[in-house]
């Protein structure tokens, strides 16, 4: 029965059922249902915070302040978290959820996203903190080395709950630490993607953690997935990390105490409002709590005197302080605004990416393309090439030209050997004709009846050796015409052949040696062995000077023409060659990269699929707790006795079922 029940008090539940839809969708992020050891018990509400910033500024800190580690106990903590990582180097190897746990005992586990979660395993606080170091240590190491893929699962470590302070709210601020917005390789960034996609819509807030030096980056830095954020106060807020230089500090407390006209927690506001306003706009409602931790505070702190380091100190706790207040005082219709943010990833960053993906990806297959088409032509032009034989016809003529002139060069040369045939001949022509007469010193030639008389046909033994000379140059001449037959050249013309001039020259040069003037001058028969020698000698000679030398010039141009036919075919075949291997060498790069494009798409449309549903999911959800309260509107209306108070719940009723069906055609992709 409602009929006490003011209208304001009755449209508060208007919202009622997408802040069950939005609660329960959180807890299924945060710990399985079906898993006892994930679940967060005695809480009434919890607060899932995501942070998000470079490496190395501090994050760790601030996250053990932000979730209210007391003091004593902070160094501790601290320090079995970063599990013997050097300061300096980044602790925080993979997504890492912060929250105070249901015992006095730390606890990890292993969860991979959108998938039931091991058991978690307890370290007792104090005997078995260098077992939670260890086990520690071992993530890292399995992490490092690949064993345990990052970009998969997600780690919960929760801190044992005697170590939080007492402070309302603070225990139930459980926080999402992402890996540093550097991810070296595409498989962490998507991670990171898929991590902000799930864990964001259910976020209370997002903190954006930056260096108060590196405060000017925030204009141009861009979230994984390419969220916007710097026009979303709503959902994102700034916390500047080392904000207390040593600037600021001497600034400040160089005034007198009583001359101070603001606290220093006032100034310290004032100049980062100023400082943020100048990077993200003069009208932005983007909030700021700049704060500074560690051991560089500790140092400045020393540089004060008491009173003044106090108010340091103060500063730094209601800094945290407000920022906690903050995040667990962001209400509003977070369930809707979770369904938009997630419906206009879908239509807009994914469609977005899954174009500009399969832009690239025709892109490259029309590079590979254009490089094939270079590719498969040179192909053709070297296969016609080889077809055409031109080379190997070139090169197998060039061979036998080389062949032909070494072997008119030895023909020419080896005539020199003729002496002895003419030698023989004239030995047969002496014994056949008795041509000798022997003395005491040896044998001499006979053939010569007198001394003036020079007719050929009265001197045997020279006509027989002339008859041989002709014999054996006509010989010569037949394998020089058969070398240049085998080489395939043209047989040369038998003018050439310096016959009668080889056989005249003979004639009147060796005539007087054969047959020497003067009654007493005699030719011995050895003798004629030294004669015949130079006639083969001299004749040599002249098919050397007339012959030989001609058509060696001759094929030597006739070389020089078809090596150069020979290298201009070469170039020609070493060029297309040369197309055709950089152009399929032009291909290798790019299909590795298509590859890689089309895995990059498919992981997009994984994304995508999986988007869809999840925003299924939420709808499922949400009409579930709609049907519930709409169940309950109905029942409260048939029990009123009140006019009135049935029409504010009819009024309710309405307004709910707007609400549900706005929601639903944002689902669908209508505008509501």
């Amino acid at each position: 029965m409602i009929e006490d029940t003011n209208c304001g008090q009755l449209f508060q539940r208007r919202s009622d059922w997408q802040e069950k839809a939005f609660n329960e969708l959180k807890e299924e992020l945060t710990a399985t249902k079906d898993n006892r050891f994930l679940k967060y018990q005695d809480e009434n509400e919890t607060y899932l915070v995501m942070i998000y910033g470079k490496s190395q500024i501090g994050k760790s800190t601030l996250i053990l302040k932000m979730i209210g580690i007391r003091d004593e106990k902070f160094k501790d903590v601290y320090k079995i978290l970063r599990a013997g990582s050097p300061q300096g180097n980044s602790s925080t190897v993979t997504a890492i959820i912060y929250a105070k746990s249901a015992t006095d005992k730390y606890a990890l586990a292993f969860a991979k996203l959108d998938e039931p979660t091991p058991e978690k395993k307890y370290y007792d606080a104090k005997d078995d903190a260098k077992e939670m170091v260890r086990a520690l240590q071992q993530v890292r190491q399995d992490v490092e080395s690949g064993q345990r893929t990052s970009t998969d699962e997600i780690l919960f470590i929760d801190i044992p709950r005697s170590f939080f302070t007492e402070e309302s709210a603070v225990g139930s601020i459980r926080i999402i630490d992402m890996p540093g917005v550097q991810s070296a390789n595409d498989r962490e960034r998507t991670h990171v993607e898929n991590l902000i996609n799930a864990y964001l819509p259910f976020s209370q807030v997002c903190i954006v953690a930056c260096n108060a030096a590196d405060i000017q980056s925030l204009g141009s830095m861009e979230l994984p997935g390419k969220v916007s954020w710097q026009n979303r106060p709503e959902r994102f807020i700034v916390v500047s990390t080392g904000s207390y230089s040593a600037e600021n500090i001497r600034n400040y407390f160089r005034t007198k105490r009583a001359a101070r006209e603001k606290s220093f927690h006032e100034y310290i506001d004032e100049i980062y409002a100023r400082t943020l306003k100048s990077v993200l706009g003069e009208n932005t409602q983007m909030e700021l709590f700049p704060v500074d931790l560690g051991q560089s505070l500790d140092t400045m702190q020393k540089s004060l005197d008491e009173e003044d380091a106090a108010e340091v100190k103060e500063t730094v706790e209601s800094t945290l302080q407000a920022l906690r207040t903050s995040i667990t005082a962001r209400e509003g219709q977070r369930f809707r605004a979770a369904v938009e943010d997630l419906k206009s990833r879908v239509d807009s960053y994914e469609s977005d990416r899954l174009e500009e993906a399969e832009r690239k990806i025709r892109e490259k297959e029309g590079e590979i393309r254009r490089a094939d088409e270079r590719f498969q032509k040179a192909r053709h032009d070297c296969e016609e090439l080889e077809k055409d034989d031109m080379i190997s016809t070139l090169d197998r003529q060039i061979k036998k030209s080389e062949w032909a002139k070494s072997q008119l060069e030895n023909q020419t040369a080896n005539f020199r050997s003729v002496g002895d045939k003419l030698n023989s001949i004239a030995e047969d022509t002496i014994n056949q004709e008795q041509l000798y007469r022997d003395k005491s010193d040896g044998r001499y030639l006979k053939d010569q009846r007198c001394s003036e008389k020079e007719a050929l046909a009265d001197r045997k033994v020279l006509a027989a050796v002339l008859r041989g000379l002709k014999e054996e140059v006509d010989l010569y001449w037949e394998t020089v015409c058969e070398t240049f037959a085998q080489a395939e050249l043209a047989e040369p013309a038998k003018t050439d052949l310096p016959m009668l001039e080889i056989l005249e020259q003979s004639r009147r040069t060796y005539y007087p040696k054969y047959y020497p003037g003067g009654f007493f001058l005699k030719v011995k028969c050895t003798d004629l062995e030294k004669f015949n020698c130079e006639m083969a000698v001299n004749a040599q000679e002249m098919l050397q000077s007339d012959c030989c030398d001609k058509w060696c010039a001759e094929i030597e141009t006739e070389l020089s023409n078809l090596k150069n036919r020979k290298r201009e075919q070469m170039n020609l075949y070493n060029k297309k060659k040369s197309i055709r291997d950089k152009s399929l060498d032009e291909q290798i790069a790019p299909k590795i990269q298509l590859e890689a494009l089309k895995k990059q798409k498919a992981a997009i449309e994984m994304i995508r699929q999986e988007d869809s549903k999840r925003l299924a999911r939420y709808l499922k959800v949400a009409q579930i707790h709609y049907l519930q309260q709409r169940d309950e509107i109905v029942a409260q209306m048939e029990q009123s006795v009140s006019g009135e108070e049935k029409m504010k719940l009819f009024l309710l009723l309405a307004l709910t079922e707007q609400d549900f069906e706005n929601l639903r055609r944002t689902c669908d992709g209508h505008k509501s």
